[in-house]
């Protein structure tokens, strides 16, 4: 299984920032919006893993700190994808380095940077344009740390589909 934890959006947030990317991202063929309900904030990236019962209780053990004003920082391309940052908060990050503890996840070879993924480039595509309007500056008034499974396209590559395993309350 190939997992992760994230940070859950609200509803009303995943909703604001759908119809912004819709917007923005209008009939460009090169780019697939990412809908609303798969919308996250990867915490920790856990890897394959036999099972989901370590990363369950891990998921428990948290503490999770001040959460409540998680806001957007701005539009940024990562990687093959149109990305929202999200706003330095020291409680992510300490989340980001209790999950990479717990989880015995070796640190990755880049910083941690909270974003959340809105739109990804199709194939071999390029966008019609880089230069994106600001984008909308809201809080994303987290509902839980979600245990997800991310279920990859017949490539291998791509997930096509995020399955929820466990939530905590936030």
């Amino acid at each position: 299984m190939r997992l992760f934890v994230a940070l859950a959006p609200s509803e009303v947030a995943r909703e604001t920032l759908f119809s912004w990317t819709l917007e923005v991202v209008g009939d460009d063929p090169a780019l697939r919006p990412v809908a609303p309900e798969a919308q996250h904030l990867t915490l920790a990236f856990l890897g394959e893993r036999a099972s989901h019962d370590a990363a369950r209780a891990a998921v428990e053990a948290l503490e999770l700190g001040d959460l409540e004003r998680v806001r957007t920082a701005g539009v940024l391309w990562r990687e093959r994808a149109l990305s929202v940052a999200v706003a330095d908060q020291p409680a992510l990050t300490a989340l980001h380095d209790d999950l990479c503890d717990l989880m015995d996840v070796a640190p990755q070879h880049r910083p941690f940077r909270p974003h959340v993924t809105l739109a990804r480039l199709r194939g071999r595509r390029r966008p019609a344009s880089r230069d994106l309007p600001v984008a909308p500056a809201i809080d994303l008034e987290p509902t839980g740390v979600v245990l997800l499974r991310s279920h990859l396209d017949e490539a291998g590559g791509r997930p096509v589909r995020y399955e929820e395993l466990a939530r905590r309350p936030v």
